[in-house]
């Protein structure tokens, strides 16, 4: 399975085997690949890229692993506004 690695740091190769960096903006690297033939992509990982991608319309469905743990404040994952489109609570 190719793993795609969205980073402003890492360059090629990667020490992961089957690993593609997808250079420039993260959120154009994977609509072209959503529009490409291929099997369903999996995001792990960086709050930041998922808000990126939800913001764009490119998440089709969520599986959200929670692990409490409580340490400060904490961040939301969702930012305040419209709910997701999945109906899912921010609260």
């Amino acid at each position: 399975m190719t793993k795609y690695v969205i980073s402003t740091t890492l360059t090629e190769p990667l020490p992961w085997a089957n690993s593609v960096i997808l250079a420039g903006d993260g959120t154009n690297a994977v609509a072209a690949l959503k529009r490409a033939p291929g099997p369903d992509l999996t995001v792990l990982g960086s709050g930041a890229l998922i808000a990126s991608l939800h913001a764009r319309g490119l998440i089709d469905e969520w599986l959200l692993m929670i692990h409490p743990l409580v340490l400060g404040t904490g961040r939301r994952l969702f930012a305040p506004g419209p709910q997701p489109a999945c109906g899912c609570s921010t609260a």
